[in-house]
């Protein structure tokens, strides 16, 4: 049977699952810090890690069909149906590798919803910011007058009218 390598796959998702844990504090750090522009770097490392994730997925995936043809289960069973059809000590180590892959799925949501929620403040911060800027620049949504007296953000020609005419 393939039991022992489709337990070493999920070690290695666990693993894995930490690694991209630690970037995604990382990211969390940078951004907290705020020495932005590692920004990139940290983002960069999390969409390798997420990448070798996802190549190990596959190969999970793959495996779980060949185990389950051994067990006489469905094409693609959950790991729940793999561990009640287990004898021990896969029955065990199974359960084991759900539970862990459970909590750091749940963790890796967690930062993962929590950076999403400070970076967009940052990004409204920074969209006010540069909306600021450029009001200060003479750029706007609206018509004015830049600092020569010219014309902006109408698309037509204004004309000032004085008391004599």
């Amino acid at each position: 049977m393939n039991l022992g390598k489709l337990s070493a796959i999920l070690w290695e998702e666990r693993q894995l699952l930490e690694l991209l844990i630690f970037k995604l504090e990382e990211e969390s750090l940078v951004v907290d810090s705020g020495r932005h522009h590692w920004l990139g770097r940290a983002t960069s490392e999390i969409q390798f890690v997420l990448s070798n994730i996802e190549s190990a997925e596959i190969r999970r995936e793959e495996l779980t069909k060949i185990v389950a043809g051994e067990l006489a289960l469905g094409q693609s069973p959950a790991l729940g149906e793999i561990v009640d059809c287990c004898s021990e000590p896969w029955a065990t180590t199974f359960y084991d590798h759900r539970k862990a892959l459970k909590t750091l799925i749940e963790r890796v949501l967690e930062i993962s919803h929590k950076n999403r929620e400070v970076l967009s403040k940052y990004v409204i911060a920074v969209t006010d910011a540069l909306s600021i800027v450029g009001k200060a620049a003479g750029e706007s949504s609206g018509p004015g007058y830049k600092s020569d007296g010219s014309v902006f953000g109408t698309g037509r020609t204004v004309r000032v009218l004085d008391a004599r005419g």
